[in-house]
């Protein structure tokens, strides 16, 4: 049920389109496939008023293409020449301008963004 709502909020055409006229789904179902195709069938059966007192309906088929993807943790991890580094920085004076300088220069290049 919730793959099934999932797959139906990237129909484009069951949104509203212009002018406020929406389409009404009245049926979807699952269509059989074989369990290594990779892709999901689903039958639509859809309505709307196309002019006052005329419903138009219409039954097709939707596939859905299932793609895998790795995160990025495991991809730096198979990718040629990736590395990790643990880094310490200590200062022994009063003041804290190195600090905050180095600071700067880590927001100023994004090296931020990849650190836990």
């Amino acid at each position: 049920r919730e793959l099934m709502a999932l797959c139906l909020s990237n129909v484009s055409g069951l949104k509203s389109g212009k002018g406020g006229q929406k389409v009404r789904l009245v049926d979807a179902g699952w269509i059989w496939t074989e369990p290594h195709s990779m892709r999901l069938k689903v039958r639509l059966t859809i309505q709307k008023e196309v002019q006052t007192g005329t419903i138009l309906q219409q039954s097709f088929t939707v596939v859905f293409i299932v793609r895998n993807q790795q995160c990025i943790e495991c991809q730096a991890e198979f990718r040629q020449g990736s590395w990790k580094s643990l880094v310490q920085v200590r200062q022994r004076v009063d003041h804290k301008r190195t600090f905050l300088y180095l600071e700067q220069l880590i927001l100023k290049h994004g090296a931020h963004r990849g650190c836990l």
